[in-house]
């Protein structure tokens, strides 16, 4: 059995390169480094070049002074994050999600914390629900499709 390493060194030994660049550049190693931290991330092919790596969205992904290992999130519904957003958790089929993005590799144990992989890259955006109305109510959007 491996000894736990930081959640920097746990993702770097997972191959999660562009996301650990990504929460290096934002100055956020210390954040989960050094606190008491359940770290949700991707796999490169899911955290590409297009992904919004601002340190503000990469905070969304630091859930501060909660150990979330998946035992631990039954019966949870939200967890908050280290930006003070809300995170959804669900659970679908004996699969956890967050928000709509599945935990795909849970449970990856750090010397701090926990690393639980994301199958697919979570959008943050104030207008989300504005954008899901605006298309619900255009010309060629659900509403229509609905009266089809």
């Amino acid at each position: 059995m491996d000894v736990p390493c930081s959640c920097s060194s746990t993702l770097s030994s997972l191959g999660l390169n562009n996301f650990l660049s990504a929460i290096s550049a934002a100055g956020l190693s210390g954040s989960i480094d050094h606190q008491t931290t359940t770290l949700l991330a991707y796999r490169d092919d899911v955290f590409t070049s297009a992904a919004d790596k601002s340190a503000k969205t990469l905070q969304q992904h630091i859930i501060p002074n909660f150990i979330a290992y998946t035992p631990s999130l039954e019966g949870v519904h939200t967890l908050t994050t280290a930006a003070n957003t809300t995170l959804k958790v669900s659970l679908r089929n004996g699969q956890y999600f967050i928000n709509e993005s599945p935990i795909v590799k849970s449970n990856v144990i750090c010397n701090n914390g926990v690393v639980h992989i994301l199958g697919k890259v979570r959008i943050f955006s104030p207008f989300s629900h504005f954008f899901s109305l605006l298309e619900f109510f255009s010309p060629n959007g659900r509403e229509n499709e609905a009266e089809s």
